[in-house]
């Protein structure tokens, strides 16, 4: 039923080395000033202490699953513009993993996100453009995520994906910033193993979108079979359906998803 989500994310090639963003706005050799805030943009509670590492995923709590329903239109973001849409997405999503962290007891590092409507330069080298590639960036230098605004506004405009689809694409910039701050997006690491994991994460976060989000929302990710390999497709129904962490990292910590 989730197939078609990763489609847009084949499209994205979210690469787990690559990404960025800072935090007002920044000028652009162009002229032109390009979105930049932290997401979350509210300051995590004091209670929480403890330093990330490899056991962080296993110590949060378990995430609420996803009830199913008709209705085909993300709540809240009706009428906004793509751009409008991208820094809600990023908003809500970076909450609900400082959330889940805070829960824990431990301490998260906001992302940096770009909204890019002019070409920019991350902190891992790589010019982004707003009709960019793909459909997402992750920097782990610069713990920035890119999302190049007319790449999103094509998928956000097709009645096969839409909203849904970029609200999923967005969330895995996030999973591979989770990964980057627990320690297993590092040097060294197998940047496939570290793909699959960010999926799984993006598809464990999609699970809890009830009280977000229009239920129905989640059948336009069934619209279609993306031209995916079966190991992405696999790596993203694996985080929605089981709505377990461990199931998005292998034992000792090490990326790829856990049977």
């Amino acid at each position: 039923m989730v197939l078609v989500l990763v489609a847009a994310l084949a499209v994205a090639g979210c690469g787990g080395k690559k990404h960025k963003t800072a935090s007002t706005g920044t000028t652009t050799p162009s002229g032109k000033k390009v979105k930049q805030f932290k997401a979350p943009s509210r300051p995590q509670p004091a209670t929480a202490t403890k330093k990330p590492g490899i056991k962080t995923l296993a110590a949060l709590p378990k995430p609420k699953k996803l009830h199913h329903g008709k209705s085909a239109r993300l709540r809240g973001v009706e009428g906004l513009s793509v751009e409008q849409k991208l820094a809600v997405f990023a908003n809500d999503t970076g909450g609900w993993w400082q959330s889940q962290f805070t829960q824990a007891g431990v301490q998260f590092t906001p992302a940096n996100v770009n909204i890019v409507t002019a070409p920019i330069q991350n902190g891992c080298g790589s010019t982004i453009t707003p009709d960019y590639k793909y459909v997402s960036e992750y920097c782990d230098a610069d713990h920035s995520v890119s999302l190049p605004v007319q790449t999103l506004n094509t998928i956000d405009q097709d009645p096969k994906y839409g909203d849904p689809v970029v609200a999923a694409d967005v969330a895995v910039s996030f999973g591979f910033h989770v990964l980057t701050i627990i320690g297993v997006n590092k040097s060294g690491a197998d940047q496939a193993a570290v793909t699959d994991s960010a999926l799984c994460l993006s598809g464990l976060y999609m699970s809890t979108l009830q009280d977000r989000f229009d239920t129905g929302d989640i059948d336009k990710l069934a619209a279609g079979f993306p031209d995916s390999s079966s190991a992405s497709v696999n790596a993203f129904v694996v985080g929605f359906r089981s709505a377990n962490f461990s199931k998005c990292v292998r034992p000792g910590g090490q990326p790829g998803i856990n049977p």
